[in-house]
């Protein structure tokens, strides 16, 4: 069972962020973002995960499926590859005709035995990639025996639930690589 936190108000920055005001356990009162409200209350996940050999010209994708989970957030998603460039793009829609194998998101709060609503998968058969929403490209930086590099796509989505979503890696390297990826996303009301 999750910890709950209590919000008590809001209070809205001149950049137009808001922060919840919450009751802390000592009954103090505390700012918080809307993610640090999802952490606490056990609505956070990450998954962490490693692709190798990702063969030069290759496509990659990795598929999101809200499944129908309310405040399906997406928080962040950062890559690193040794191996670079890789060209990364968000996609909305995409007509899919294998999900891939499935990952399993870590809940970010220890305490909590939530598990994560939201599917997602790795190696997926995309036939379309859908709409397109964003990309980042790893340049990398020449070592003496490879190339090395990362993305962030830091960017907070708030995605529609019953809407599937990709990110599709493409290697533009002339040799194979390996990427690292952690994503995070929230699961509570937008």
């Amino acid at each position: 069972m999750g910890h709950n936190v209590l919000v008590m108000g809001k209070n809205v920055l001149d950049h137009r962020e808001v922060l919840d005001i919450v009751a802390t356990p000592s009954g103090a009162l505390a700012t918080a973002t809307k993610d640090d409200v999802g952490i606490a209350e056990g609505k956070a996940f990450l998954l962490t995960g490693t692709y190798e050999g990702l063969a030069t010209d290759a496509v990659l994708y990795m598929l999101m499926d809200g499944n129908g989970v309310d405040g399906f957030h997406f928080h962040d998603f950062k890559v690193n590859t040794i191996g670079s460039p890789v060209l990364v793009e968000f996609f909305e829609s995409p007509t899919v005709t294998v999900n891939g194998t499935a990952m399993v998101g870590t809940n970010q709060n220890r305490l909590s035995t939530n598990t994560a609503t939201a599917l997602t998968y790795i190696g997926s058969t995309v036939t379309d990639d859908g709409t397109f929403l964003g990309s980042a490209e790893i340049l990398g930086v020449t070592t003496s025996n490879n190339s090395i590099g990362e993305a962030d796509m830091g960017s907070d989505w708030v995605l529609d639930p019953a809407k599937l979503y990709i990110f599709k890696f493409t290697n533009g390297f002339n040799q194979a690589v390996d990427l690292h990826f952690n994503f995070q996303w929230h699961e509570h009301e937008a």
